[in-house]
């Protein structure tokens, strides 16, 4: 890679999970596709930044009509993570974001 070898079998997003701090469980979900970044909170607001405009992630356009169809496809980009890795938050992110 460092070369410049294309690798055939490297993914275009990378996710993350997180489950809380200390005591308090709180679901949440983030998946970092070209230049976006979308976040799952569960029972809060999502975020969504464009990074190659807003690399501090000072301006979250999840509200943005503009960003209407990125938002979507980003969110069944997550979902599709999910299922392929059985998170076990699949379900209620259904529920709440996919429904």
């Amino acid at each position: 890679m460092l070369d410049g070898q294309e690798l055939p079998d490297w993914p275009d997003s990378i996710v993350t999970e997180g489950a809380g701090l200390e005591g308090v469980m709180y679901t949440q979900r983030m998946i970092r596709k070209g230049p976006y970044k979308y976040v799952f909170n569960c029972g809060d607001l999502d975020e969504l930044y464009d990074l190659s405009k807003d690399r501090h992630e000072l301006d979250n356009r999840i509200d943005d009509p503009d960003y209407g169809s990125i938002l979507s496809e980003m969110r069944q980009a997550l979902a599709d993570w999910m299922v392929h890795h059985e998170d076990g938050a699949l379900n209620q992110y259904k529920r709440l974001r996919m429904g």
